[in-house]
């Protein structure tokens, strides 16, 4: 009888080891979910982009007009983006940027991720960003890209005396994921 009571004790304690434990992962998921969450909200400009302060590199990428951009270009008084059209978040994003760039006294850039051109999803979205400036389709880590640091998409910057001065819309509302 000894014997049976010792082991029932002892699955009784690894039962509650075992419960605690479940209590704190789930604790645990629940504040990874609420970082997640927090960072989908953000667009993921501030954490995919050059810090606000950073000098924008050297760059020449020629437009889908055909124009030539270089870095002296963007250097003051721009807002630039940088899109996918595979991306959701871009998607979600580009009605605030093409609200904000007819409504901003700034040049609007866009850098698109060069992409499947016949993609209606491209078409539309290169449409869309004609409508308000001018629009660089380019492959990631090509010369626009690493002269702001993108790592990611979608990622904002705002420009000032060849500088980063922002890294997300002004006065953007958060975006709302589905």
């Amino acid at each position: 009888m000894t014997l049976l009571v010792a082991g029932l004790v002892a699955v009784g304690a690894v039962a509650i080891i075992d419960l605690l434990l479940t209590v704190a992962v789930i604790r645990r998921l629940r504040e990874h979910s609420d970082l997640l969450r927090q960072t989908m909200n953000s667009g993921f400009s501030a954490s995919v982009v050059a810090p606000v302060g950073t000098e924008i590199g050297a760059f020449t990428a020629t437009t889908t007009t055909g124009a030539t951009i270089g870095d002296g270009d963007v250097a003051s008084g721009t807002v630039v983006a940088f899109l996918s059209a595979g991306c959701e978040p871009c998607r979600t994003r580009l009605p605030q940027f093409v609200a904000y760039a007819k409504n901003a006294d700034l040049r609007a850039v866009a850098v698109m991720m060069d992409g499947d051109r016949d993609d209606p999803r491209f078409q539309e979205m290169l449409s869309a960003l004609e409508s308000v400036g001018e629009v660089i389709v380019e492959e990631f880590g090509k010369p626009v890209w690493q002269a702001f640091r993108v790592q990611g998409t979608p990622a904002f910057v705002a420009t000032g005396n060849g500088r980063i001065v922002s890294t997300d819309l002004p006065g953007a509302a958060d975006p709302v994921l589905a």
